[in-house]
């Protein structure tokens, strides 16, 4: 979790080397869920701001995520 919803594009890199290094088993489970979702553009639909240097949630992004939890 990062703070404010903010998180540097270094510290981003960061958590998708984890992932990308996890295993069969992250890819398998986040393409089981990408096929049950709806397309998701997160720019786009503005649920994620770029600002210099980091990407910030935006209240949308947070709404997103509280219903994709139900």
């Amino acid at each position: 979790m990062q703070p404010h919803g903010l998180a540097s594009i270094e510290v981003v890199k960061q958590h998708l080397a984890i992932y990308f290094s996890s295993g069969p088993e992250w890819t398998d489970r986040m393409k089981r869920i990408a096929s049950r979702a709806t397309p998701l553009d997160v720019f786009g639909q503005k649920l994620i701001e770029r600002k210099a240097g980091c990407w910030i949630i935006t209240e949308e992004g947070r709404e997103y995520l509280r219903r994709s939890k139900t």
